[in-house]
């Protein structure tokens, strides 16, 4: 398969989601519908429908596609094979921070990351190069880079400025609200609820429907910058406020509860609990974020 078959594998996890909740009919089945809802291209939508069809997942008629049968976990590719070559990267480098084997000061090489990641050396001097303008890494001669140290100041104020971007978003929802974004608004329904209901196995894969979530309500602003902020938000986020490995399940499960919150009152036309409530989300995870960096107290 293609180098890119990470997309395709990431869209038939999306679609057995999708059609969980029941069968996908008349103009809902197209494939340029089915492509507008999961913001992909209709040439990958082909594919994926096409290897799931293939794997005998699902059927599908004239007017309508259903399952063959309900989705089991090893039906899901898993999280290692539905990120991109730079959520690799950054995947491997926070893993290694996250297990207390990379501390602030450490001092890495471009090779030894690519290696580790299998990724080539230029996809990570470029992932390393972006993520400097966080000053959470610094170069170093010779292809070194050194790790700086995450300060609860600094955290703090991602977690402010995420509370501002997104709140500020959810105020142009109600504009936005034609049937192309009610379409997308119920598929994300759809899919929150599925995976809501297989937490205990996949909660792993919460964090690329996290991402997706939010990253849709910042889209509502429409400013580059705003979306580039997505990757800090990622890094402070996914593995600083899930630090603890044990938790992880925890802190997933919480906030997909509190997405679901969410995404029912607009489903309601309720953007007004539906801002309440990203609100207490935005507030809950900047409180577990603190906590987590906060030295820990001795008993």
């Amino acid at each position: 398969m293609a180098k890119t078959s990470f997309i395709q594998k990431r869209t038939m996890n999306a679609l057995l989601d999708l059609f969980s909740k029941g069968p996908v009919s008349h103009g809902h089945a197209s494939e340029s519908e089915l492509a507008r809802l999961l913001d992909v291209s209709r040439t990958t939508i082909h594919a994926a429908l096409g290897n799931l069809e293939k794997q005998g997942a699902i059927i599908r008629g004239e007017r309508r596609i259903h399952l063959a049968h309900p989705p089991k976990a090893d039906d899901y590719f898993n999280e290692t094979q539905i990120i991109s070559p730079q959520e690799r990267i950054e995947q491997v480098l926070m893993e290694r921070m996250r297990h207390g084997d990379w501390g602030p000061g450490r001092e890495f090489s471009e090779t030894d990351l690519a290696r580790s990641s299998g990724v080539s050396t230029a996809s990570v001097r470029e992932f390393l190069i972006g993520f400097s303008r966080f000053h959470l890494v610094e170069k170093r001669p010779r292809g070194g880079w050194k790790l700086l140290g995450l300060e609860i100041e600094f955290a703090a104020e991602v977690a402010d400025m995420r509370q501002m971007l997104e709140l500020e978003a959810m105020k142009r929802l109600g504009p936005a609200a034609d049937d192309a974004w009610h379409r997308t608004a119920h598929t994300l329904l759809l899919r929150h609820r599925t995976l809501a209901g297989q937490m205990t196995h996949r909660y792993k894969d919460f964090r690329l429907l996290d991402r997706e979530f939010h990253g849709w309500i910042l889209s509502h602003l429409q400013n580059r910058f705003a979306m580039d902020f997505m990757d800090i938000v990622s890094f402070v986020f996914y593995y600083h406020y899930k630090w603890n490995v044990d938790d992880e399940q925890f802190f997933n499960t919480a906030a997909i509860r509190e997405h679901l919150v969410i995404l029912e009152a607009l489903a309601d036309q309720d953007l007004a609990a539906a801002t309440r409530a990203m609100g207490e989300h935005l507030s809950n995870s900047r409180v577990n974020l603190i906590r987590s960096l906060e030295p820990a107290i001795p008993a």
